[in-house]
């Protein structure tokens, strides 16, 4: 039996602030000041909308009274009562001025009047002040978003690859209920209601066609920091598991694809449905959690090889790659695809970012991405300093045999 060894290191950084504040009897008061703002959080009102002027007094003494002024330089545009409330009147510009009597300081908002009406019977709360009003914008914007997530229009702010996908009418999707972390299912557990009829080629007529918007120019995965190229490589890769819908069409279930169906624990068989996790050198059952934090920084995972009846296919025009047609896959086959990914003179910009994080990945994959970032270093020489580093016990990826 193979297996497959990922050491995951974990890195916790803990950041520590401190504000200190000095004062005392005898501390000097600073001098007084005060700001001004519209109480809608803009200078900008609708023709007819009212909103009060904000003060922020800054310092001074508390036990002075203070006395405010305002006035509108154009009344006809936007008037100003004494109390500082502020009514928008025709379109244009003024410039509403507050000042203080006691301390004979002045301060002016430039205040732009628009005419955008709303519709007969409707009432304009983007620009509306009070607390109503902006509860009524955080009910309107809720039920906005909800109503998006609940139609799938938008993807959820919580994940960073959402998208939109829009299917052809002769699509019957499994089911409409979308699935979390799964999505509506794949076309082979739905099916086409008719051929497609813009395909010219009737051998794909009856094939599921899928266009982008744009063009990713390649198909490598390793070396492309969008999920565009990693949804187009998931047609042409295999992974060690994959995921299928449950029965009832409310779930989904994990099956081995290039990891082994089934592995020996204490000498039974059981399903392979997921890598398993080690603690203390030991192999944690199903059933079992013996590490009280539930977390853990080492998995196993076995692979099918040649042993298993896995082996490699070609067709299409012959090049290099025609020799590997039917020869059995190798343990180490799983092990380069790591190596490539990480050696530093390949310049792949997913072995970087897995170089680079310290939160997860493999340990040491920084110091063999660093030790291999040579320009004209070739996979020979990254072998012998992987070998070396596995050797030490300073790479936390190992393979073996069974």
């Amino acid at each position: 039996m193979k297996k497959f060894t990922l050491g995951l290191l974990a890195v916790s950084f803990l950041s520590l602030g401190a504000v200190v504040a000095c004062g005392g009897q005898g501390s000097s008061l600073v001098a007084y000041d005060f700001a001004i703002s519209l109480s809608n959080g803009s200078t900008v009102m609708n023709k007819g909308e009212e909103a009060h002027v904000n003060l922020d007094e800054i310092g001074g003494n508390p036990e002075d009274v203070r006395e405010f002024t305002y006035t509108s330089l154009t009344p006809s545009v936007a008037s100003v009562n004494a109390n500082g409330t502020v009514t928008a009147l025709a379109k244009g510009e003024t410039i509403i001025t507050v000042s203080e009597s006691k301390s004979e300081k002045t301060h002016s908002l430039k205040i732009t009047v628009i005419d955008a009406s709303p519709a007969d019977g409707g009432f304009n709360y983007a620009s509306a002040s009070g607390k109503s009003a902006i509860e009524k914008r955080t009910e309107i914007l809720g039920a906005l978003e909800k109503n998006a997530m609940d139609n799938h229009l938008t993807g959820i702010t919580l994940f960073e690859n959402g998208g939109y996908v829009k299917y052809k009418s002769r699509v019957n999707l499994p089911t409409t209920n979308y699935i979390t972390g799964y999505g509506f299912g794949l076309l082979s557990e739905g099916s086409l209601k008719e051929p497609m009829a813009a395909e010219t080629e009737s051998a794909y007529k009856n094939y599921l066609h899928s266009a982008s918007s744009s063009d990713p120019h390649m198909v490598n995965a390793r070396d492309n920091d969008g999920s565009q190229v990693s949804d187009l490589e998931g047609y042409i890769t295999s992974s060690y598991w994959g995921t299928k819908m449950n029965d009832t069409k409310d779930g989904y279930v994990w099956y081995p694809v290039l990891a082994k169906d089934t592995v020996k624990f204490n000498g039974v068989d059981r399903a392979n449905d997921r890598p398993i996790p080690v603690y203390n050198g030991t192999e944690v059952k199903p059933d079992e959690d013996p590490n009280p934090l539930g977390l853990y920084s080492t998995w196993r995972i076995y692979v099918k090889t040649g042993a298993d009846g896995l082996k490699y296919r070609y067709s299409g025009t012959p090049w290099d790659g025609v020799d590997y047609d039917h020869r059995p896959v190798a343990i180490e086959d799983y092990e380069f695809a790591f190596r490539n990914l990480l050696t530093g003179s390949h310049g792949l910009s997913r072995g970087s970012q897995i170089a680079s994080d310290q939160t997860y990945g493999i340990v040491g994959a920084q110091r063999y991405y660093n030790n291999t970032n040579v320009k004209d270093m070739s996979d020979e020489k990254a072998l012998n300093v992987w070998n070396n580093m596995k050797t030490k016990g300073e790479l936390g990826l190992t393979t073996g045999h069974d």
